[in-house]
């Protein structure tokens, strides 16, 4: 093993760190607890590999053990299958709490990249130690509550969450966390206090929102569980969870079309989360140096413009993680964006290199050579992400601006309608079909396909908006079409689109003529 190995074995040190990791429950004399260690039977402990907020590792981790953790874990645990800079912050956090095991806060940090690195065994056991040596220390029972409850523990976890809450009742993560849990549990009333509590004192801790929301999903209380959904959407933005509760609420309501808008989100944004408030887990994720959530950055950027910004932590990700493929994938759009069709296709060729079967790889090739204004390549690109994936809804949406770009209007229509068969609300190719229909006067059908997709009022866009407004228009309801160029407009403002509410406004104004001449005609037939 590399790192402080050598310290690592020496038995001096093996005894003093087998005696303080021996302390579970810290009840009995620390001698007793490890002599007896090794013969207490528990439940076998490994990692939960579902929890999307642990950074991974290169490999996944081998399956723990059925004896309680251990000195062992710490002594012999394998670190090989850790990226290599991960290696050595571990090797090195490992070598200074062996050389000062009664130091809470380098037992403690070391607790934490074994969590962070989902090394299950010696980071409950380090939490442990860490917790007896700082009984009053909020963090170290609040984060082994975090990993207990990672792990499945749920009965525990709430014990921890409940002494972090004792320690220090005015921290909102651990109020919101033991809310969680005796949710779950079904002490409900005391949960929905915390959950009060929480709001009333920090209205913008979102996980609170979120909790509580989903809590009054549960209990058929959907116009409340609303409220507060909503308003974590709006402190955070969009991500997946959030939509999911709010699709269920609307179902108690009878909203369909809001339902169906809210688990179509749902399932788009199945990999978003919301940027966390709590700052012991962000103290947590801090500490690795694992690729993801560098990626997870990176695209943040991305989704709000900075695409630029982007560059430098897709560049740390490939530094610590030569091989990751989110990293590479990403790189692929980011550099198509960016109109760098070279720097595209390498890391195109990295990527491929190590898995050629990612259909969002080739998608992300196609956007590039799309950026670039070659149609064939990203023609021949898309429709090999549609082989992989015929599920894409994006990548049979911009098959059609391809097939646009080449002037072939057929193959293009085909694309854009097979875009909406597997993504019936997909907003590009909902406004291109929908321009067709209008060219071919084919307004009542364009009512149809858009009406679904603007009913609700947060995802609305400007542009389906002003071609439902045309088909109303087109079918001689002006009053109709009056209110939704009027709602596109407002949209338009919203967004920042400028010349698009121009545009929108000089419909408005042509309408505005179409219903004095109306007015008029009705005079004088009278």
């Amino acid at each position: 093993m590399r790192g402080g190995a050598g310290a690592l074995t020496r038995p001096g040190r093996a005894l003093a760190l087998g005696t303080w990791l021996a302390c579970a429950g810290c009840v009995e004399d620390e001698a007793t607890q490890a002599a007896t260690a090794a013969a207490t039977p528990t439940s076998t402990v490994a990692s939960n590999a579902s929890d999307s907020s642990i950074p991974g590792r290169a490999h996944e981790p081998a399956a723990g053990g059925t004896a309680r953790p251990t000195a062992e874990d710490i002594l012999t645990v394998d670190l090989q299958s850790l990226l290599p800079v991960i290696r050595e912050q571990v090797s090195a956090a490992r070598a200074a709490a062996v050389a000062t095991p009664t130091d809470p806060q380098r037992i403690g940090h070391l607790a934490m990249l074994f969590h962070v690195y989902e090394l299950g065994d010696p980071a409950l056991a380090a939490y442990q130690r860490a917790r007896q040596l700082a009984p009053d220390a909020m963090r170290w029972a609040y984060l082994h509550g975090a990993l207990l409850a990672q792990l499945g523990r749920r009965q525990e976890a709430r014990s921890a969450f409940r002494t972090a809450h004792e320690l220090q009742p005015g921290h909102p993560a651990a109020a919101t966390r033991l809310a969680t849990l005796l949710s779950e549990s079904g002490e409900h009333a005391e949960a929905r206090a915390l959950y009060a509590q929480v709001i009333a004192a920090h209205p913008e801790f979102v996980e609170a929102r979120l909790g509580f929301g989903r809590m009054l999903v549960e209990f058929e209380e959907p116009d409340a569980a609303i409220e507060q959904l909503q308003a974590a959407l709006a402190l955070s933005g969009d991500f997946g969870t959030a939509h999911y509760s709010l699709a269920l609420a609307h179902q108690q309501l009878g909203h369909d079309d809001a339902t169906a808008h809210h688990l179509e989100r749902s399932q788009a944004l199945a990999d978003v989360h919301p940027p966390g408030r709590d700052e012991l887990l962000r103290e947590l994720h801090a500490l690795a140096l694992s690729d993801r959530p560098l990626v997870e950055e990176a695209r943040r950027m991305i989704a709000a413009g900075n695409a630029r910004a982007a560059v430098a932590p897709l560049q740390e990700a490939l530094r610590r993680n030569p091989a990751s493929l989110d990293a590479l994938i990403t790189l692929v759009g980011l550099h198509g964006i960016q109109g760098d069709l070279d720097s595209a296709r390498e890391a195109f060729e990295a990527a491929a290199a190590i898995d050629d079967g990612i259909a969002r790889l080739h998608y992300n090739l196609g956007l590039a050579h799309l950026a670039a204004h070659e149609p064939r390549e990203a023609i021949r690109a898309l429709r090999r992400a549609i082989e992989l994936d015929p599920q894409l809804g994006d990548a049979h949406a911009q098959l059609g601006v391809a097939y646009q770009a080449r002037g072939d209007m057929d193959a293009a229509a085909a694309a854009f309608r097979a875009a909406l068969e597997v993504a019936p609300r997909h907003p590009l190719a909902a406004r291109q079909v929908a321009r067709q229909l209008l060219s071919s006067n084919q307004a009542r059908e364009v009512v149809e396909l858009l009406s679904p997709l603007v009913a609700d009022e947060s995802a609305m866009q400007p542009s389906l908006l002003r071609l439902l407004a045309t088909a109303h228009n087109q079918l001689g309801d002006l009053d109709t079409a009056l209110d939704q160029f009027v709602r596109a407009r407002s949209a338009a403002q919203r967004s920042g689109q400028h010349s698009l509410r121009a545009a929108i406004q000089d419909d408005l104004s042509q309408l505005a003529r179409q219903r004095l001449e109306r007015g008029s005609s009705g005079a004088d037939d009278g």
